[in-house]
């Protein structure tokens, strides 16, 4: 089933809910057996609905849902609904022998990989060699890029042999920090070597390990030697890449901070973009987005559309550069387009040919947005007070670039879906274009300020150290963001912020000592309480069941 769906098959929705279909058919047909199998057909029934592009909105919109992928366990849910049409057809006593050897037979064969565990075969010797050499050297983090092609050996030696807190490759499911390393490896994926090293800076990494087999393997050695790692070890598999270096902060000095899921494709072309958190706008205050020159809005979302269109409007009448772009943000209920600040974007499809592009200068050309087997979905500009750019439809000029006017702030609006066609294409007019809104240079490394930290000690309590600053700073510490989280600066609590799900907190002058710790948040509260009532209702139909039968 799950394979059906990677390879984005509607058979396996198709499956999921014929089985649904006969079983209920069948305890309608066999009222007398249905006692057993509505549990099956229940516990089915919600695993395939989840994944259905409605609910499973509502499903990504609980808490911790994150913990939870439905698509995976999407053949779990079928397997419940065959057990359920197979109870209601039979009973239970004629297929439990045959459910045991299914249910025995699936966990046997997905527990077989386990039987190769780390240390019961011959440990790899380039990973070895490795991890004794970042024991004999002085660093704070280790990044292994090889797309976990290595396997999970890497994980343990780093750690428990070369002693370094790591960043992972590939298994983050479930994690806080998935989506930032997701970012991670598709730079390296996709060879953007420019944001991969400055996100490796600023996530403090000191050791890197790269997989020689990896397709753009030779331009990171080139960005790694250019950025003062040194090769210390060179084996047939891997190299290790080293840089002297200590636990440290870094000061928050970005210029742009991006605000949405589509975000993240302008950040690998202008890796000086830092990355927001939550994909809602109305989670920022108004000071924390007022220190920065350019505020970028792709894929982005809110709680309620009126605060975050004030909050945006204010941001530009203070002076801020708003840049929008409207892919990927939530369609009018009514006009099913996408709408923000009473700007449209109507749905446009262009064909594999180059786009004609009109300034009041000249006139260019964008290469072409697809293949030659693709048409580009897009869309164009509607509602704008200045149109700067525009580009031919259907032998019309259609807005591309312009603003809208609030008071003395204008809100700049970018239409074509033109960061994400930058990023495929890697079209230099393109990039130039967005470089000129922005106010950012492509592919700039950041050279980030960073102090260090002193007495660092991490645990499952949290971190604990101390830092010395000359002038009050915000303060970027790279360990992973959770809710609930707190920091203690000599005991007294502090503002806390998020950036790329990690951490950023006022750091006061002077010489300090910082705890940071995490407290559970209040779903776990709401957890409790539903298990609590669980347990009790089991109870219930237990003890009811039972004087059922004693009164039999």
């Amino acid at each position: 089933m799950n394979a059906f769906l990677r390879k984005g098959n509607p058979e396996a929705y198709y499956i999921g809910f014929a089985l649904l279909a006969l079983t209920i058919a069948s305890m309608w047909v066999n009222k007398e057996k249905q006692q057993y199998s509505i549990a099956f057909t229940l516990t089915g029934c919600l695993g395939v609905v989840i994944t259905t592009t409605g609910f499973n909105q509502f499903f990504n919109a609980l808490p911790l849902s994150y913990l939870f992928w439905p698509v995976r366990f999407l053949g779990i849910a079928s397997f419940c609904l065959l057990l359920a049409l197979m109870w209601s057809l039979a009973g239970w006593r004629k297929i439990s022998w045959i459910a045991a050897v299914m249910v025995v037979g699936v966990v046997a064969l997905d527990g077989i990989g386990s039987i190769f565990l780390v240390d019961l075969h011959e440990p790899n010797h380039d990973v070895e060699q490795s991890a004794h050499r970042m024991a004999l050297t002085h660093g704070w983090r280790e990044a292994t890029l090889d797309l976990s092609l290595l396997g999970s050996e890497p994980s343990y030696a780093f750690t428990a042999l070369g002693k370094r807190e790591q960043i992972f490759g590939w298994a983050y499911q479930g994690a806080s920090t998935a989506g930032t390393v997701a970012a991670l490896n598709e730079a390296i994926e996709k060879g953007y070597s420019n944001y991969l090293i400055d996100r490796l800076n600023l996530y403090g990494t000191d050791d890197v390990v790269l997989l020689n087999a990896l397709p753009y393997a030779e331009r990171f050695v080139n960005q790694l030697e250019h950025n003062g790692f040194l090769n210390v070890y060179s084996g047939q598999e891997l190299e290790l890449f080293h840089r002297e270096g200590k636990p440290r902060g870094f000061i928050a000095e970005w210029r742009a901070l991006g605000i949405g899921s589509s975000a993240q494709n302008l950040a690998y072309i202008f890796p000086g973009l830092i990355l927001g958190t939550s994909e809602k706008i109305d989670d920022y205050a108004l000071e924390n987005l007022m220190r920065y020159d350019t505020l970028v809005l792709s894929g982005f979302d809110w709680h309620d559309r009126e605060t975050a269109e004030l909050l945006v409007i204010q941001a530009a009448r203070n002076g801020i550069k708003v840049v929008v772009d409207l892919s990927g943000v939530k369609r009018d209920p009514l006009a099913r387009i996408p709408r923000f600040l009473d700007v449209w974007g109507e749905s446009v499809i262009l064909s594999n040919e180059p786009v004609e592009v009109f300034s009041r200068e000249r006139t260019y050309q964008l290469e072409p947005f697809g293949n030659e087997s693709q048409l580009w979905h897009t869309h164009m500009l509607q509602g704008l007070d200045q149109e700067f750019w525009s580009f031919n439809y259907l032998e019309e000029n259609a807005a591309l670039v312009g603003y809208k006017s609030f008071g003395q702030g204008k809100v700049w609006f970018v239409g074509l879906n033109l960061p994400y066609h930058a990023l495929q294409t890697g079209d230099p007019l393109a990039i130039q274009l967005l470089s000129m809104m922005l106010e950012l240079e492509p592919g700039r490394i950041a050279n980030y300020s960073h102090i260090p930290l002193f007495g660092y000690e991490a645990g499952p309590g949290g971190y604990r150290f101390a830092y010395s600053l000359d002038n009050s700073q915000n303060l970027f510490i790279p360990v992973a963001y959770h809710d609930g989280m707190y920091v203690l600066v000599d005991g007294e609590p502090v503002a806390t912020y998020t950036y790329e799900r990690l951490l950023l907190f006022e750091a006061p002058a002077g010489e300090h000592s910082v705890q940071i710790g995490a407290r559970n948040p209040p779903v776990y509260s709401v957890g409790r309480i539903v298990s609590g009532l669980s347990i009790l209702s089991l109870a219930g139909i237990i003890y009811v069941q039972k004087t059922k039968k004693e009164v039999e």
